[in-house]
Formats: C-alpha cells, structure tokens, sequence
C-alpha cells in the first residue's frame, strides 16, 4: 500500500512485482512523505470492513474542515496579524509583504505549507474526479472519499459550507 502511494506521488516508479513494491515501499523516501501527509491505508487498518461481501462502513458521519486545501498568503497571516482581516486589496497586500520581512520564521513556515499543499493538490488530482477544477477544498475531498468508504446501503452524515 506504502509502494502504491509513492507512486501515486512519483516518488518511485511503479514496481514489477510484489518484492520490489514492498522494497520500494519501505524506503525512507515513500515513508517520510506519508509521515508529512499523515497518510494512512484505511483497508488496512479496518480489515474487517473491506474484507467481506458488500465491503465498505456501515456509516460515516463528519464534520471535515472547510479550508480551501490551495494556499492563500492572506488566511495563513490573518491569524497571526488579526488586523490584516480588516484590509482590503494592495493595504492588504503590502501588509503581508511586510509581514514576511519581519517575520522570517513565520515566512518560511508559510513557505513549507505552500509547498505541502502543492504536493496535497498533486495527490489529489490524481484521486480524486467529481471536483471539476484544481481549487480543492477539505469538505469536497471528504465528501468524495466518504462515498467511495461506504457500502452499498450505508449511510452517510457530512455537514458541508
């Protein structure tokens, strides 16, 4: 499952065989970046709902967050600059700009997200297809995802913006 994933990402190539998927599967390449993602295989961890007829949960119920999974520079800094929320267009702009320059721990923070959420976007498009367009957000990712965990006649329970 670790091999199917670091590949998904094109972290490995696809593996001939089952050796050479569990070898590339444990490299610390593939399993550092399922550690950043907080990756996990849910048929795994959940044998005794995929491995029967008619696999998949019973009933899901959730509350995703509602964040946009693209980054935007103004919501990762109105939380750490309150006043930022009441600023619109270039005072709003400039104020994150001088934020960055002041900040530069808070900078590359904001840096490293970026990029996670770029490689979250990536992984996304790859699987997930009732969302038309790249502006991924949590609530529709969930949402999709619940649809394919539930068996047939399951139920689900999602609040949604």
């Amino acid at each position: 499952m670790d091999a199917a994933i670091g590949v998904r990402l094109d972290l490995i190539p696809l593996p001939s065989g089952a050796a050479e998927a569990i070898a590339a599967g444990q490299s610390s390449r593939v399993g550092d970046k399922i550690i950043e993602l907080g990756i996990t295989h849910l048929p795994y961890r959940f044998p005794e709902v995929f491995l029967r007829d008619n696999p998949g949960f019973d009933a899901l119920i959730g509350n995703p967050p509602w964040e946009k999974i693209r980054h935007e520079p103004h919501q990762y800094w109105v939380i750490r600059d309150p006043g930022l929320r009441a600023l619109k267009g270039q005072k709003r702009t400039s104020r994150i700009e001088l934020l960055r320059r002041t900040r530069p721990q808070e900078r590359e923070e904001e840096k490293r997200e970026a990029e996670s959420r770029e490689v979250l976007k990536d992984l996304l498009s790859r699987g997930y297809k009732l969302q038309k367009s790249q502006h991924y957000d949590f609530a529709k990712v969930f949402a999709e995802r619940n649809m394919t965990l539930l068996r047939r006649g399951g139920s689900l329970g999602i609040v949604l913006p």
